[in-house]
């Protein structure tokens, strides 16, 4: 029975990192698609700057 507890603590501990792991990489995908959304708002304003001056 003692083993199968054991077993469970690494499960739950490495299913904590994997998941760990993965809100990190959404927060990184996250802020790479702001700032390129960012990005693409300078430059339309550039143009539009440009066209109307």
């Amino acid at each position: 029975m003692r083993r199968y507890a054991d077993h469970d603590k690494e499960g739950s501990a490495w299913a904590r990192e994997r998941q760990e792991r993965r809100a990190e990489a959404l927060r990184a995908q996250t802020l790479r698609a702001q700032a390129a959304w960012a990005q693409r708002r300078r430059e339309e304003q550039d143009e539009l700057r440009t066209e109307g001056g």
